[in-house]
C-alpha cells in the first residue's frame, strides 16, 4: 500500500507540474503572438483601424531596425505616422480650410479693390486645395484599409499629378503671401480721397488666419521630422539600437 501511495503521489505531482508547465507555455505563446501581430484592426465601422500608442511605438522601433540610414528611417516613420487615427482627424479638420477659402473668395470677390488678387487667390487656392485635401484623405483612408503586408498600387500618372498639384499649391501659397502681406492692415472701408484703397475686414482677417494655420501645420510637420531624426541619431531607448553602419 505504501508503494502504491507514493507512486500515486508522484504521478499526481508530475501531472500537476506538467499542467503548470503547459499553462505557462501557452500563456507565453499568446504573449508572443500578441507582440508579433498586434491587434490594430478594431474598426470604427468605416474601415478605420485604431492604432494604440504601443503599436505605433512598436512599428517605429521595427522601422529603426530595418532602416539603412536616417533618411530611410524618417520616410518609414512618416509612413507609419500617416496611418494613425490622429492624422486622419487632423486631415478632416484641415479639409474645412480650403472650403472656407473658396466661400470667402466668392462672397467678397469685389470687396478688396486695393488688392484684387486676394479674392482670386482664395477662389483658386480654395478649389485646388479642396481637391488636394480630398485626394490626400482618400489615399490615407485607402492605405489604412489595406491588409497587413499589402502594398498600395499607385499609378505613375497619379503620383505625377499629385506632385504637380503640390508644387502648384506651394507656388500659389507663396504668391498669396506676397499679395496679403504687402497691404498689411489696409483700410476696411472706402474713404473720400482714396475710394479704391480698402479691403473688406472679414476677407483680410481670414486671409491672415489662414496663413497662420498653414504655417502652424508646416512648423509642426518640421518639428516632428526633427524629433524623429534626433531620436534616431542620438539613440532614444524606445527606438532600440541602430543596426546600420
Amino acid at each position: 500500500m505504501g508503494y502504491n501511495s507514493n507512486t500515486g503521489l508522484s504521478e499526481g505531482g508530475s501531472r500537476r507540474a506538467s499542467s503548470s508547465v503547459s499553462q505557462v507555455s501557452g500563456d507565453e505563446q499568446k504573449h508572443l503572438c500578441a507582440e508579433k501581430y498586434p491587434d490594430t484592426e478594431r474598426g470604427l465601422g468605416v474601415g478605420i483601424s485604431l492604432t494604440t500608442y504601443g503599436s505605433v511605438a512598436y512599428q517605429l522601433k521595427d522601422a529603426n531596425l530595418e532602416a539603412t540610414s536616417t533618411c530611410d528611417f524618417i520616410i518609414k516613420a512618416m509612413n507609419i505616422v500617416n496611418k494613425t487615427v490622429v492624422v486622419t482627424i487632423v486631415l478632416i479638420c484641415l479639409s474645412s480650410l480650403p472650403l472656407l477659402m473658396l466661400i470667402m473668395g466668392i462672397q467678397f470677390f469685389r470687396d478688396c479693390p486695393t488688392a484684387p488678387y486676394i479674392p482670386v487667390y482664395m477662389v483658386v487656392g480654395g478649389s485646388a486645395g479642396s481637391f488636394k485635401m480630398a485626394w490626400t484623405l482618400w489615399n490615407q483612408l485607402h492605405t489604412r484599409r489595406l491588409a497587413v503586408g499589402a502594398s498600395s498600387a499607385t499609378s505613375i500618372g497619379s503620383k505625377i499629378a499629385s506632385f504637380a498639384l503640390t508644387v502648384f499649391l506651394m507656388i500659389w501659397f507663396a504668391m498669396g503671401n506676397y499679395w496679403i502681406l504687402t497691404i498689411m492692415w489696409p483700410d476696411y472701408a472706402p474713404t473720400l480721397y482714396e475710394p479704391n484703397k480698402w479691403c473688406h475686414r472679414t476677407l483680410y482677417v481670414f486671409s491672415l488666419i489662414h496663413l497662420s494655420v498653414i504655417y502652424l501645420v508646416v512648423t509642426s510637420f518640421v518639428l516632428l521630422i526633427i524629433t524623429l531624426a534626433g531620436c534616431q541619431l542620438f539613440g532614444c531607448s524606445w527606438l532600440g539600437p541602430t543596426v546600420y553602419k
